[in-house]
């Protein structure tokens, strides 16, 4: 190694040192346990979970080290200077307080990862309200955790998913792997679980995916069954979508063999609907449709409606290049149980966009602009999914067929290819419930 970075090496050491030998004790504290915590980018909410204080106390602290250059200010939450402050430490400085450690560390792990999860689960509550969560591990398996405040309000839906987004860029994998290598895998499959919303809606695939891969070791370590099929099911859907469909076929088929083991026809559902949007993404709508009709059967006997409408929207999409009445009827009917089920979302648009496309084909322009336009206008604006730009594609479409066949139905369109959503039921991944659960735990007030 170069003398001179030996030496500069050494002049940062003591410079650390005279600076933590002038802090008082809670700045100390804290710069002791965050330097050791596997998160490299630090904010006021994080501290406060971590070192468990006020959140004030937390921001005023971070100021501090900051200013006694203990800590590196990297810019602000989202980009904006009126945003939350990010931080992280230094490699010096890292080195220098794993030195200073005082074993706080460890209860300050539990405690953040406590609290990454009870946010992440108040995302799931509010932007995915028809998916069942997994109850917590027992109280005693994690101290603190509760009574901290969330990092956003209870109704910002943008600033929920910009958290989830922020801490899943940055955070959340080296945080997955120290819990792993303190064999907490109750915790790392859940989290992974809590992290859905920002999958739905962002559909970042190497996270997705990669958080997944870890969700599924961890969850087959825990010897939770419902949990190793909650990670098959979403890491399936995250395969799929990223176009790895061999694999996500891998995922859903060892889904399909763990439901019926364990007798639960939802979530066998939910693995063949898995299956028949990997053979729909592949252009094999013969196999696809026995599929979906497989699924559907498994829901009916179980009595779950909605996932009967998604069925019908994935066999709608089958059948409408050769039959697109068929798949208008089908569509109408699924658009129907959802808004009695579950109300305005995603998938209610979602088939309202494909019936329009089936009214093209049926040769219809005209009620096909009329349901296209409708839903291009309903889906929300943070809609990243790629059915916005789909249906303004296919309403044009229609409107140039209006403008070519004013007084008539259209005999024929310049697509007749159905557009596939290999994201399937994105909302709606199906799971155990209480009885089922192993251990009988009881679902989250």
């Amino acid at each position: 190694m170069d003398h001179s970075t030996v030496t500069t090496g050494a002049r940062a050491g003591d410079a650390l040192a005279a600076a933590y030998a002038e802090l008082e004790p809670t700045p100390r504290r804290v710069y002791r346990i965050l330097g050791t915590l596997p998160v490299p980018v630090l904010d006021a909410d994080l501290a406060a979970a971590a070192c468990a204080l006020p959140w004030a106390e937390a921001d005023w602290t971070l100021q501090i080290l900051d200013e006694e250059q203990l800590v590196e200010r990297v810019g602000h939450l989202a980009g904006d200077e009126d945003r939350l402050p990010l931080y992280r430490f230094g490699e010096a400085a890292l080195a220098h307080a794993a030195v200073l450690s005082h074993g706080e560390e460890v209860v300050a792990l539990d405690r953040l990862a406590v609290w990454i999860l009870v946010c992440a689960r108040a995302v799931q509550r509010e932007l995915a309200p028809h998916q069942e969560q997994p109850t917590l591990p027992p109280p005693g398996a994690h101290p603190g955790g509760a009574g901290l405040e969330f990092p956003f309000r209870p109704t910002d839906h943008a600033a929920m998913l910009e958290w989830l987004e922020h801490q899943g860029t940055n955070n959340l994998l080296p945080l997955l792997t120290a819990l792993g290598e303190r064999g907490r895998s109750d915790l790392i499959w859940r989290t992974v679980d809590g992290w859905w919303p920002l999958f739905q809606r962002r559909r970042p695939h190497s996270l997705w995916v990669g958080v997944h891969r870890v969700g599924l070791v961890a969850a087959r370590a825990d010897g939770d069954r419902a949990g190793e099929r909650r990670m098959l099911l979403s890491g399936a859907i995250g395969l799929l979508d990223a176009g790895q469909h061999g694999e996500a076929a891998e995922w859903n088929t060892a889904a399909v063999e763990g439901a019926r083991a364990e007798r639960d026809v939802r979530d066998e559902g939910q693995a063949l609907h898995g299956l028949a949007l990997g053979c729909l993404a592949e252009q094999r709508p013969e196999d696809a449709t026995a599929l979906v009709a497989q699924a559907m059967a498994r829901w009916e006997s179980c009595g779950y409606r909605r996932g009967e409408a998604l069925a019908q929207i994935t066999l709608a999409q089958c059948v409408m290049n050769d039959r697109p009445q068929q798949a208008i009827d089908l569509l109408t009917c699924a658009r129907t149980t959802l808004r009695d089920e579950s109300g305005p979302d995603h998938h209610l648009i979602r088939a309202l966009a494909i019936r329009g496309h089936a009214h093209l084909l049926a040769g219809d322009p005209a009620a096909a602009a009329g349901d296209l336009k409708r839903a291009r206008d309903e889906f929300p604006e943070d809609d990243t999914s790629p059915w916005p730009a789909r249906t303004q594609t296919l309403l044009t479409q229609a409107r140039t067929v209006q403008q070519e066949h004013p007084t008539a139905r259209a005999a024929a369109t310049p697509s007749r290819t159905a557009p596939t959503d290999r994201s399937g039921p994105a909302d709606d991944r199906l799971h155990q419930h209480d009885h089922q659960n192993p251990g009988g735990r009881s679902a989250p007030a």
